[in-house]
């Protein structure tokens, strides 16, 4: 008894082995694929590297609100600064006898 893709003596017909050899390439390829699939979800998890992502994260954010303070206060003192300088101006100017007030 053979079906369609054996001959009397059990061997495939050269068809049916080419599309085995397709099929066991293909097989290899996923499974390679799905190796490194399985390694970089390893790195993830690894505990030493959620550590040091949740370090970053902190990092980058702490960084970040330092940063916006300091912009906040080199701000705060232009303004102030400049409001300084023309409350003196003023003030000089009123100073000077003969200078209307």
């Amino acid at each position: 008894m053979t079906d369609d893709a054996t001959n009397a003596s059990g061997d495939l017909d050269p068809e049916a082995h080419a599309e085995v050899e397709v099929l066991e390439t293909d097989i290899e390829a996923t499974r390679g694929e799905m190796t490194d699939t399985v390694q970089t979800i390893g790195e993830r998890l690894d505990p030493a590297n959620i550590v040091q992502g949740a370090k970053d994260t902190v990092r980058e954010a702490t960084v970040g609100r330092v940063e916006q303070m300091t912009s906040n206060v080199m701000d705060t003192a232009a303004d102030t600064g400049g409001g300084v300088i023309e409350t003196i101006r003023h003030m000089c100017r009123r100073a000077k006898p003969g200078q209307p007030h």
